[in-house]
């Protein structure tokens, strides 16, 4: 997304930030350019006030429990200029018990064809709801309007990943 967005459109400025030092490295050494900036912190730490046009959270709130999350996505509506955009493309909770162990089903088997063993896999489906805490779609949209964002819509939806899109 960064790449065709510095590639498309006219950016004054580009921040890139996150907690994690390896995932800014690895932007640093694609996005590298006097229009970058890197911040190595927690979304939760996003204290600035109506700086940012668009301001993506991409696999970000899931990570979160509900009251963070709820935290970060005022935080980042309290960064947007008006009108700005919020771009969030997240894992999701399916509505039922059996239309989760479907999903992670299929979700397993894919890992499995792209080269997975059946050890990786079990315990990369084993982190739901213990190092990740999915919430429905709907709860998605509730909590995005909840923290203001108006215009909340669903852009996107594969398998257990969505996206979506708020307007300050």
């Amino acid at each position: 997304m960064a790449e065709l967005a510095l590639k498309s459109l006219n950016i004054e400025s580009f921040v890139f930030w996150d907690n994690s030092v390896q995932m800014l490295e690895t932007a640093k050494q694609r996005f590298q350019g006097s229009n970058t900036e890197f911040l190595l912190a927690s979304a939760l730490d996003l204290n600035r006030i109506e700086e940012f046009d668009v301001i993506t959270a991409i696999q970000v709130l899931h990570y979160f429990h509900e009251n963070e999350r709820s935290d970060v996505i005022s935080r980042s509506y309290k960064a947007l200029s008006s009108p700005g955009i919020f771009i969030s493309f997240e894992n999701f909770a399916p509505y039922s018990e059996a239309g989760k162990q479907i999903l992670l089903n299929r979700w397993k088997k894919y890992q499995l064809s792209q080269g997975g063993s059946p050890i990786e896999c079990d315990k990369h489906i084993a982190r739901y709801g213990k190092a990740y805490f999915p919430i429905t779609i709907s709860e998605h949209l509730q909590t995005l309007h909840q923290c203001g964002l108006k215009n909340v819509e669903i852009i996107w939806v594969s398998n257990l990943q969505a996206g979506f899109l708020g307007i300050k």
